[in-house]
């Protein structure tokens, strides 16, 4: 969660950014929808998300000496 404001009324806001999983995002929008019908919502393709819950971040070796 971040504290942002809006940008033409110039009154605070949160902002929450989430990553999930394809199948959550039904649930997530249901919750949006029950706290605030008026939040904005965007939605887009994510490559690789790494971390706590998600893919384990894997580095190739190095070919350096």
């Amino acid at each position: 969660m971040w504290d942002g404001t809006g940008y033409w009324t110039g009154e605070p806001r949160k902002l929450m950014l989430i990553w999930c999983r394809q199948n959550d995002v039904y649930q997530i929008l249901r919750i949006v929808k029950e706290t605030d019908e008026n939040a904005y919502v965007t939605n887009s393709s994510v490559r690789s998300v790494y971390g706590n819950g998600f893919d384990r971040l894997k580095l190739k070796k190095s070919s350096l000496p």
